[in-house]
């Protein structure tokens, strides 16, 4: 076993957690600057095996050891020793099983001191038994060998010697622990098998038998004695309760009767108040149809009137828009065609042929240039001095490459200076050099370490297949999800806030109930297709979008007994629901008598299949309309004749009442409810999508841990090759190898400088050689050298005439570019006009296109003064509306009530039919009791007072005192024996 890593967190100088690792299992060694730490870490491992004397460890108290006595912040110190137990079969007892054995000690300032093993807290003994079983005992004096001592132990004799291998290896200890132990062994197990050879033969079997026997006998005695008392007491309990029954029964039983003569009485008063209830309904009815009769049409037909003539308005604003955006695309065209014809593209066109013409005159003056030198170059042929087309003679050429000759032969001695000065220079630094050979190669070696072992790391990286880039984005990705999920929430909790009306909130009504038979609120079983519907189709379900559906008649009839229901319901059982389809003609009818404005109203929700009964009981009798002209024709037309709402929520009815007014959108229940939805889907989403990451991140967490833990190990190794190189460009004999190759670069540059001039000085010699032979032999090929200039003049004035075509062709070119850009600046100046025409077009249908606008603001204006009119009136009738509904709920509320008492009425008559048949009962019970117990006559006048007051006694508790005798008794005259002991008692 070795030590595999130490970890320290707050001991000592260690403020922040520390992790040592790379220990090797034979032998290490700390070094360090002085103050850095170094003795820290013994103490550190001296403290988690357990260490008492403190000042080897440079500490006074526990408290010490935190990092700056907590004064800094931090109040806990931590150290944790992980062992690798490579032999278990020498390693630590009981622990055979472990790769890896983890001892944890941890102090806490003004707190306790604790020790885990591999994560399970343990006492302090049981760590240094797992310490001394491997012969590691911290407290051993002779475990730490301090500076100075080692000179103490080499001069130690033979016997200390010994005794201090038994200290070190612990058998000392366990020697004098084993001895003690087994002379107390000894001492006790000879008392004990005493003791117990006289307990086992004498004692314990006579003992035994005489308890059970006293035991039986009297606890049989004593149970029947109170068995019997017990009897009478629960007698005499069950005769008085009887009795008072009887007794109270007569009393309840006129207050009954009374109770029921008052019902009917208030039964009474409140049909007659349901009928005077009626009686106002109808006078406001009446009242109603008067006012209907003849303003409000008037009223309408303006309003109508007003509807049309805005219409046209709005129509020729349309129209006059349409136009004026037609005009501004034409603009918008002829802006781009402007564009289009871009001068500063021309003028760039012609600036190119500008500059090709230049180009081709500069060519034109070359090739002219060119044959000034041919004619030259003749004349000099001709004239027999040898002219070239320099203009130099050979003489004066022949003067200039000797001249030159002698400038090389200068340079090469420079050249040869200076080579022969570096070379000792870099003769000397590779002396020095080869003097530093050994400390360049420890750095070299250091350094060559170091990258192995960042390549090493880098390798591992690679082997792991880790995708850190898509690790990051999947961590944005859950970041972001979980902010949506956060928002979807609010949004979710806000919206159901304000639809918690419609939750049916109710208790099981029996054990085991299945919630799936409760379908809920009909309000959240459908769902609007179009939220633009959703004020109409809440106001073709009335009501009934508030009630509940439920699977069966039986499964409502509990709920409404035992459901403990918060409030009144009206609930939809699916097999007792009837409802009405709308026939196929009808259907068809509206289709075509509509004009695709009208929808029955059941196509325009969704829902489950199981409850489309009841989704067709609240919406199938109804069609939804676009307006209310569509409405009205479709309600009284004899072909369909059904109910039709308006997208606004005003009802056509066919038979004759008419609904309708303000209505806000945000009012709209199914609205609500259609919003809620759409946020719990978009929550579902982004759910879903967090999970995806989540789980992503889950299946990536281990490789990602181990990435993260490569990638901290190759950024030590970093710094560390970093350093190295640092230290290996700072040292001395890598400034002299810099130094070297410095100086041998420059005695390259100089051989090289030397070679250039050497061989310029032999092209200068070959050409003073030839020039003196050339003029040697001039006169002998003059015939010869003025045919070669007059070929050379030839084929310059060739290249002259070539060079004037170019130019000439490139002129053309320049004109042609020209003109382009002139032709194009005329049709600019037409796009231009055109342009302005249809600005001034744009202008005169602006101004029409106000002037429509503020006709259609003053027909908007009368539109809605005729309007406000009208709703007036409409106002009047929806007072008279609301004042039918409040009394005609006040008159059902009155029924309500009437049915209340009725059925109030029926179960007292059943309560009262059922005390009277249990006074009968109770008489007879009285009469039985008296003929089986013989002392109930004689002692019934005593019940209630003493012994029999039960109003001091708990009678429950009697019965089952009673109950528990009897079981008892049974129980010992089954099993103990009783009878063959003990007579029973008379």
């Amino acid at each position: 076993m070795y030590i595999q890593e130490v970890s320290i967190d707050g001991f000592k100088s260690y403020a922040q957690r520390v992790t040592l690792t790379n220990f090797d299992p034979g032998f290490n060694a700390i070094t360090g600057l002085n103050g850095s730490g170094k003795s820290n870490i013994l103490d550190s491992l001296c403290f988690v095996m357990g260490i008492k004397n403190l000042s080897a460890v440079r500490a006074q108290n526990l408290q010490e050891l935190v990092y700056k006595q907590g004064s800094a912040g931090i109040t806990k110190a931590t150290v944790s020793i992980v062992f690798h137990n490579n032999d278990p079969q020498n390693g630590p007892s009981g622990y055979e099983d472990k790769e890896y054995i983890t001892v944890t000690r941890q102090i806490v300032i003004g707190g306790r001191d604790k020790y885990s093993i591999n994560g399970h807290a343990a006492q302090q003994g049981r760590v240094a038994d797992l310490f001394q079983s491997v012969q590691l005992n911290v407290n051993n004096p002779h475990f730490l060998i301090m500076q100075g001592r080692v000179t103490k132990i080499m001069n130690m004799k033979p016997p200390e010697i010994l005794s201090l291998l038994e200290e070190a290896s612990g058998t000392k200890l366990y020697e004098r622990k084993k001895d003690s132990a087994m002379k107390t062994l000894a001492k006790k197990q000879t008392k004990l098998e005493e003791i117990d050879e006289l307990m086992n033969t004498e004692l314990l079997p006579t003992l035994q038998k005489l308890e059970k026997q006293c035991e039986q006998s009297h606890e049989f005695a004593m149970t029947s004695q109170k068995n019997e008392r017990l009897r009478r007491l629960c007698v005499a309990h069950d005769y008085m309760s009887t009795r008072r029954l009887i007794e109270s029964g007569e009393a309840e039983l006129a207050a009954m009767v009374a109770e029921i003569q008052e019902l009917e009485k208030q039964k009474t008063d409140l049909e007659a108040e349901a009928a005077d209830k009626a009686s106002d309904i109808a006078a406001l009815l009446t009242e109603k149809e008067i006012q209907q009769g003849g303003e409000v049409k008037e009223l309408q037909q303006q309003a109508d009137d007003l509807a049309k003539k805005l219409t046209e308005d709005k129509t020729n604003y349309k129209n006059k828009q349409d136009l004026l955006k037609s005009e501004q695309a034409s603009m918008t065209s002829l802006q781009q065609q402007l564009t289009e014809l871009n001068q500063n593209e021309l003028a760039a066109k012609v600036e190119a042929a500008t500059a090709a013409r230049d180009q081709a005159a500069a060519d034109l003056q070359a090739a002219e240039h060119g044959v000034e030198a041919a004619t030259r170059e003749l004349a000099g042929a001709e004239t027999g001095d040898g002219r070239d087309e320099s203009n130099k003679s050979l003489q004066e050429r022949l003067a200039d490459a000797q001249n030159a000759q002698t400038a090389a032969d200068a340079e090469c001695k420079a050249a040869d200076i200076k080579h022969k000065h570096l070379s000792k220079q870099a003769a000397e630094h590779r002396k020095s050099l080869a003097s530093k050979d050994k400390e360049a190669t420890g750095l070299r070696q250091a350094f060559d370490k170091a990258q192995q072992q960042v390549d090493k790391c880098r390798q591992s990286l690679q082997g792991l297949n880790y995708d850190a880039a898509a690790a990051e984005q999947l961590e944005e990705v859950r970041r972001t999800e979980q902010a949506a999920v956060r928002k979807a929430k609010e949004e979710v909790e806000v919206l159901a806030s304000h639809v918690s009306g419609t939750d049916f909130m109710y208790r099981d009504p029996e054990r085991g109930w299945d919630r799936s038979r409760v379908k809920g609120v009909v309000a959240k079983l459908v769902r609007v297709k179009d939220p633009a519907t959703a004020t109409a189709l809440e106001v073709a379900a009335g009501g009934r979008l508030y009630q509940v559906v439920v699977d069966t008649d039986r499964t409502a009839k509990a709920l409404l007994e035992n459901g403990q229901l918060q409030k009144r319901v009206t609930i939809i059982p699916l097999n007792k629901v009837k409802y009405s389809e709308t026939s196929p003609s009808v259907l068809a009818n509206a289709a075509r008598l509509g004009s695709g404005r009208a929808q029955p109203a059941l196509q325009l929700v969704g829902y489950e299949p199981d409850v489309e009964a009841a989704i067709k009981y609240t919406f199938g009798q109804a069609f939804v309309c676009q307006d209310s002209g569509t409405a009205k024709k479709l309600a009284f037309a004899k072909e369909v004749n059904q109910r039709c709402i308006t997208l606004e929520g005003d009802d056509f009815n066919p038979n004759g009442l008419l609904t309708g007014g303000s209505r806000g959108a945000g009012n709209s229940l199914l609205l609500r409810l259609h919003e809620l939805l759409q946020a719990e889907d978009s929550l579902a989403q982004h759910t879903q999508r967090l999970q995806q990451a989540e789980n992503q991140l889950a299946q990536m967490a281990p490789v990602a841990k181990q990435y993260q833990k490569l990638q901290q190990e190759l950024e030590l190794q970093q710094h560390n090759l970093e350093l190295l190189q640092g230290r290996m460009q700072g040292s001395e004999c890598h400034q002299l190898a810099e130094a070297l190759a410095a100086t041998e670069a420059q005695l390259a540059a100089a051989q090289q400088e030397a070679a250039a001039a050497a061989g310029k000085k032999k092209e200068m010699v070959e050409l003073a050689k030839r020039l003196e032979k050339e003029i040697a032999d001039f006169s002998k090929d003059h015939d010869k050298r003025v045919k070669t200039a007059q070929a050379k003049l030839k084929a310059a004035k060739q290249a002259v005439e070539a060079a004037r075509k170019l130019l000439r062709k490139r002129e053309a070119e320049l004109a042609e570019a020209a003109a382009e850009r002139d032709a194009a600046a005329g049709e600019r100046g037409q796009l231009e006009l055109q342009a302005t025409a249809t600005q001034a077009a744009i202008d005169v249908l602006s101004a029409e296109v106000e002037k429509l606008k503020a006709a259609v603001e003053a027909s908007t204006a009368s539109h809605k003064e005729a309007a406000a009119a009208l709703d007036a009136k409409r106002a009047r009738l929806r007072e008279c509306d609301s004042e039918i509904r409040g009394l005609e709920k006040e008159r059902q509320k009155v029924l309500k009530d009437v049915q209340d008492i009725e059925v109030e009425k029926k179960r007292k008559e059943n309560k009262l039919s059922e005390r009277r048949k249990e006074s009968s009962s109770s008489a007879d019970h009285l009469r039985r009791l008296e003929q089986e117990y013989d002392w109930v006559p004689c002692e019934k006048a005593n019940f209630g007072k003493g012994e029999y007051d039960f109003e001091r006694q708990d009678a429950a508790a009697i019965f089952r005192d009673f109950e528990e005798t009897e079981r008892r008794l049974k129980d010992l005259k089954e099993h103990g024996g009783i009878q063959r002991q003990v007579s029973p008692q008379p």
